[in-house]
């Protein structure tokens, strides 16, 4: 890399801005940015029933208590 060349790390966000994770070792004065991504977002895999599945379990780790069908024929009586 020449002495007028820095590599820098940079974080872009939501809004468009980057935030650059560490200073360029450069003067100061007009610089010319080239933008790449370093590494591809992951994809979900998982479909909306996997993710319900997922998301009740998680629920019920935490200690969160589901009503079981005599429960829900009770709320649904009473409504």
């Amino acid at each position: 890399m020449t002495p007028n060349q820095a590599v820098v790390q940079d974080t872009l966000k939501a809004d468009g801005t980057l935030e650059p994770d560490q200073k360029p070792n450069l003067p100061t004065g007009p610089v010319e940015v080239t933008i790449r991504a370093t590494a591809v977002a992951p994809v979900n895999p998982e479909n909306w029933w996997e993710f319900l599945q997922r998301a009740r379990k998680e629920l019920e780790a935490g200690g969160r208590r589901f009503m079981n069908d005599a429960e829900v024929a009770a709320y649904v009586e009473e409504l």
